[in-house]
């Protein structure tokens, strides 16, 4: 401030944030001008932001949400950033997340090559820890006890088994990060997916976008989704008597690798997968696990080209061939 008025106050500098964001509140006024009127509005202000930040938790995680949270707090924000999706709350009674279980450390199941080591994640092991003290135990630490120079180069479901490719070193982890980018792998997965598939094969292609209500739900949306691609291969079909426990086995091509795009996808198709509590309605009580599974996995190496391929059948159904070309 300069001029006449300039002898009241050097400076002023108010700033007024409208986030719920508490990284971007100030945490004092500079040089505030002792007569101007703003001074105790301000505070005011800031008090009540300060106040509504400190206890907010996402919608989508009740376990994560402080009790002393208002109903409201937290809603119109999520709203906002969802506008024009749909909100499709969870099933009474079951939380979005089951408590994190790991299965027992193994040894087996690691395929090492010069530019990666390629292992073979149970079900139910995360493939880089998690948020907070018991979601640590993950496969990449496993793993980094024999191979401290591995770094992760994609990501599996907890709850999917099958090949996790580790690059070895920061400059084969980028080679790695470019060859998914520009989908330059070639992926299969197993799956065991409720009801008779009608086709032989065919392409599922649905917008995909996170579900933010009710995270880590993703949902198919055309509006703002990001465009997603799978192809599936039905390799077996059965008929029990009671109609209500058929099933079919199928192969599955993901184009793109977008956040549960296999369940969303096979869900929308109308045969979610066996076991998949987030999608898969009443069909998740028909199996212990997720029944899905990365079978298979080939790239080019990173230096010379050379092809990599990786094989691992599925616990669940052990007689499906590789079916990449090699």
């Amino acid at each position: 401030m300069t001029g006449p008025t300039a002898k009241h106050c050097t400076t002023i500098q108010y700033f007024i944030c409208d986030t719920n964001d508490a990284t971007h509140l100030p945490t004092r006024l500079s040089n505030p001008c002792p007569a101007n009127p703003l001074r105790p509005a301000v505070r005011r202000f800031l008090s009540d932001r300060r106040r509504q930040t400190r206890c907010l938790a996402p919608v989508g995680e009740p376990g994560r949400r402080s009790p002393d949270l208002p109903a409201g707090v937290a809603r119109p924000r999520l709203a906002t950033a969802a506008r024009a999706l749909p909100r499709r709350p969870l099933p009474a009674g079951r939380a979005a997340v089951s408590r994190y279980q790991p299965p027992p450390d193994a040894s087996e199941g690691v395929h090492v090559t010069d530019p990666t080591v390629v292992v073979e994640k149970p079900a139910g092991l995360l493939s880089v820890p998690g948020r907070g003290p018991d979601k640590q135990d993950c496969a990449i630490l496993r793993l980094q006890r024999d191979f401290p120079e591995a770094q992760i180069a994609h990501r599996l479901d907890m709850s999917t088994s099958g090949l996790l490719v580790v690059a070895r070193g920061a400059i084969m982890q980028q080679a790695m990060y470019r060859l998914f980018r520009e989908r330059a792998v070639s992926k299969r997965y197993i799956a065991v997916v409720a009801g008779l598939v009608a086709d032989e094969r065919g392409e599922i292609d649905l917008p995909l976008i996170c579900d933010w209500p009710n995270r880590p739900r993703q949902m198919v949306c055309h509006e703002r989704g990001k465009p997603s691609l799978t192809r599936y291969r039905v390799l077996q079909r059965v008929e029990p008597e009671n109609s209500q426990e058929s099933y079919s086995v199928v192969e599955l091509e993901p184009i793109t690798g977008r956040s549960h795009q296999l369940r969303v996808h096979l869900a929308a198709l109308g045969h979610p997968i066996l076991g998949d509590e987030l999608y898969a309605g009443a069909a998740a009580g028909r199996a212990a696990r997720l029944l899905l599974h990365a079978s298979e996995i080939a790239f080019a190496h990173p230096q010379n080209d050379s092809p990599l391929h990786f094989h691992c059948p599925a616990p669940f159904f052990p007689v499906a061939g590789a079916a990449i070309p090699v």
